[in-house]
């Protein structure tokens, strides 16, 4: 196919490179030895990794992943990271003192939304916000204020932005995305890149910071809004809308692509070595077409492409030791957590390149673009990290005013107004105002993921002092005496409130802890018992006579129909941040009872008008069934892309003061359950065959069978099966800190109805023997998938376990109902989750009915 002809290569990139730059590259390349060469391949999880490793294994780079600090200290201060920083940086400076060339170490973070891990950083909108401000310049500005508070910390490199195209709103990353609009992508993924590059004239060289785009190619593609899934989209989709926005980032200045833990469903997407291991599993961590035949050799791609964590082990022909065929796809520096791997690993290319299964020229092609890349990026420059100017001033750097006004100023542009009948917006001041919901002081549901911690379930406001909530900026906006919070949704309503404010919205999240199943539906109150609470309470306001303004906070559209004619305005805040402020900046008059600052945002996605409008993106590759039985109206949508109202503007379709209700819809009647008639054995004699006993957790999301005849040892701890009831029925299980789940599931997507054995009033019933105290929280649920958090909470009943006796724990089903679990579709009928290292034995669990 000629050039002409290729669509791929109509998109090519332009050459960055100088002549001089690539002569600089060759000689150090021809003077480094192999273990120099493999070291700049690595890049290690700081939780493992020593500075004299750095001297020894020569590693080019290193990060920490969310929700790690300098020893642990979640309020480490930016000199504390430099410091840190340090010792590894200078450990990288002592292995090239007697070499001829010095190679420069580079340190890379998470800074998804503003120097998120950094305790006091500046917290902006997650990426679905930025998107409904519409303003690309903003997007600019943020760059340059996230740059400069990364390098506040003595850090080099950030993974970020996001450029992904986000097709189903059931996808735990939705928010990550700035907009189903590939215009939008392009042009704000372009912004931010210049923002954190410096790319601007006159930019200091030390704010510059690395960018890496993510996630190569069609992670928000993937069927039902899997995370992790595959993507069957033609392959003039994934290119004409989900790679445009690579594009567009890399013309900006982008240097690193990410790679995406998804998979691409194609023919296109071929096994280059199928005589070799299993059948290649389509993972873009291992496509050779797509990286090495079309970003790099298509497109003229000259930069590094990155792994995302321990992304060589999704690829079926590797493993978390083994990452050949991921390199051989292409993959220039993998991203690896555990000591034990990156060693294997390092040991196991060296292997290959003397069988021949991995060729010199492609270690020299992937060290060669790093090379290029650093040399770039003038990381070689650079001082130690504690000596650097912006860490010497981060106290006056770090969350500063200037900061924190960008934030609020992108918080007033990203609120979109959906409704506003009556013109209850904006607030008289002097009417006396009631604050309530389940957001209106949780700072988790505000910040969303990726906030000082990696789901931010955690986060309180002693970990982000600096941020204001809703109810907070309320407070301080209102006179005294006329906002009055509601701390207790459930207690009577006060006396003479005359407005009431309802803030709802989704408890934190990231990645798959956020995915929607697809037997499930968008709607809001659907999907938990707390959301529930919040349509309650707007019932109650209603029947009050209370006139109410409702805030929704989430990462996604959900169907909130019904919420919406509970109230009489309709603001959607997304994830807007630490800068509460600027939430009330719109809702509320000044004391003049001017408008202080109209509605800026735009919708970025259409809006769900059904609880199974899941997918309103065109995308050829969707799959009509959607796995659910209700599935219908995916292309209804109650707000199309670019809706929002202002005070300026009316509802469109109306004249009349107060608007007809939006309708709602109507689900089916549902079936009844299934009758439990007899003891549900999960684990031990007798136990259903179908369920499959599995540990995985943090750094092995994807997982391991638990072997019943051996030990099975993984990064979060060890399993023997003993005997306890019968040979070999029960486990010996030692958890060792890292987040970690131990699950039984049905095969597949397959699930069951259980909601005879809540009917029944039946126990989760387990045999326990614990060996040494815990020290962490624990966690039990019955969910309708992994990966999910326990529910409720069970560290009182493994407390209260005799040390060294086996002991019956028995659990009612109904107190896991209560706290979310749905027992109408069950994949996982037992689920323990816990970051506690413990010591224990477990066995003959079941479901047990009661006399």
């Amino acid at each position: 196919m000629s050039d002409a002809a290729d669509p791929w290569r109509q998109l090519k990139l332009p050459s960055r490179r100088d002549e001089r730059t690539e002569a600089e590259i060759e000689q150090t390349l021809s003077q480094m030895s192999l273990d120099e060469k493999l070291g700049q391949m690595i890049q290690a999880e700081v939780q493992q990794l020593r500075p004299e490793d750095i001297e020894r294994y020569k590693i080019g780079s290193a990060l920490n992943g969310a929700g790690v600090w300098p020893k642990k200290n979640r309020f480490s201060t930016p000199y504390d990271w430099a410091a840190m920083v340090e010792a590894f940086w200078t450990a990288s400076q002592r292995s090239f003192a007697a070499r001829p060339f010095s190679i420069p170490f580079a340190w890379a973070t998470d800074a998804v939304h503003g120097h998120n891990n950094l305790f006091g950083a500046t917290i902006f909108p997650h990426n679905i916000g930025l998107g409904a401000t519409r303003d690309p310049e903003l997007i600019h500005r943020i760059g340059r204020v996230t740059a400069r508070e990364i390098a506040a910390g003595g850090m080099d490199w950030t993974f970020a932005p996001t450029v992904t195209v986000s097709m189903d709103a059931r996808w735990g990353r939705f928010y990550e995305g700035y907009s189903q609009d590939t215009e939008i992508v392009c042009a704000f993924a372009a912004q931010m890149v210049r923002g954190l590059e410096g790319s601007d004239a006159g930019s200091d060289p030390d704010t510059r910071i690395l960018s890496s785009i993510k996630h190569w190619l069609g992670d928000g593609g993937t069927r039902w809004g899997i995370d992790r899934g595959t993507t069957f989209a033609s392959e003039r989709e994934l290119r004409d809308v989900h790679a445009v926005p690579y594009i567009a980032a890399l013309k900006a200045g982008a240097q690193v692509v990410m790679l995406s833990f998804s998979s691409w469903e194609h023919e296109r997407n071929y096994d280059f070595c199928p005589d070799q291991g299993a059948p290649y599993n389509y993972k873009l961590h291992g496509s050779r077409y797509l990286i090495t035949d079309v970003l790099k050799n298509r497109l003229g791609f000259d930069g590094i492409v990155l792994t995302d964590w321990d992304g060589q082990c999704e690829v079926s022909k590797c493993t978390l030791k083994d990452a050949r065929y991921c390199i051989n796809a292409g993959a220039d520096v993998l991203m690896v957590e555990a000591r034990g791997d990156w060693l294997a690993i390092l040991e196991q290319t060296r292997r290959d390149l003397e069988r021949g299964l991995i060729t010199q020229d492609r270690i020299d092609d992937a060290v060669r673009r790093v090379l290029r890349v650093k040399q770039r990026s003038a990381l070689a420059g650079r001082i130690e990290p504690t000596r650097r100017a912006l860490v010497q001033k981060a106290a006056s750097v770090v969350g500063c005013k200037e900061h924190r006004d960008v934030a609020r100023e992108a918080v007033r542009k990203s609120l979109v107004l959906l409704k506003n009948d009556r013109g209850l917006l904006p607030l008289d001041p002097s009417r006396r105002v009631l604050v309530a919901g389940s957001a209106a002081r949780n700072l988790s549901k505000h910040t969303g993921g990726w906030s000082l911690s990696w789901q931010s379930t955690d986060i309180g406001p002693e970990d982000i002092p600096h941020a204001t909530t809703i109810a907070a900026a309320l407070e301080a906006a209102l006179p005294a005496g006329n906002c009055i919070v509601l701390e207790d949704d459930g207690a009577p309503l006060p006396e003479g409130v005359q407005v009431a404010v309802v803030a709802i919205g989704e408890d934190a999240y990231a990645e798959m802890m956020g995915d929607i199943r697809p037997w499930r539906s968008l709607e809001y109150a659907a999907l938990k018992p707390s959301y529930r609470k919040d349509r309650t309470l707007l019932t109650r306001l209603r029947d009050a006579g209370i006139p109410t303004v409702c805030v929704f906070f989430g990462g996604r559209p959900l169907y909130v129909t019904e919420e919406i004619n509970l109230s009489d305005s309709f603001v959607v805040a997304w994830l807007p941040g630490i800068a509460g402020e600027g939430i009330a900046d719109v809702l509320v008059r000044d004391g003049m009872g001017r408008v202080q600052h109209d509605f800026h945002g735009r919708l970025p996605c259409p809006w769900p008008k059904t609880p199974y409008s899941f997918r309103l993106a065109n995308s050829s590759g969707d799959m009509p069934d959607g796995g659910h039985p209700e599935y219908q109206g995916d292309s209804e949508a109650l707000f199309p892309l670019g809706f929002g109202l202002d005070y300026a503007s009316p509802r469109p379709d109306v004249t009349a003061d107060v608007a007809a209700p939006y309708p709602e819809y109507v689900h089916r009647k549902p079936p009844s359950p299934p009758k439990a008639t007899s003891t549900f054995v999960l684990l031990g004699p007798g136990a259903d065959p179908d369920l499959t006993l599995r540990i995985a957790g943090n750094g092995f999301w994807v997982g391991a069978d638990v072997s019943r005849s051996e030990p099975t040892d993984a990064l979060l701890g060890r399993l023997e099966p003993i005997d306890h009831l019968g040979a070999k029925d029960a486990f010996h299980v030692y958890f060792n800190g890292r987040i970690a789940s131990l699950y039984l599931k049905f095969p597949g997507w397959a699930t069951r109805d259980l909601r005879g054995y809540l009917d029944a009033r039946a126990d989760l019933v387990f045999d326990l023997r614990m060996h040494a105290p815990m020290n962490g929280p624990v966690r039990l649920s019955a969910h309708d998938c992994y990966p999910s958090e326990g529910v409720l909470r069970a560290e009182r009943w493994f407390q209260r376990a005799p040390m060294g006796e086996w002991t019956s724990i028995r659990v009612p089903l109904t107190d896991i109902a209560n706290a979310g679990s749905d027992f109408a579709k069950v994949n996982v009928p037992f689920m323990l989750h816990t970051d506690a290292e413990m010591t224990f034995d477990i066995g003959n669990i079941r479901w047990e009915l009661r006399p």
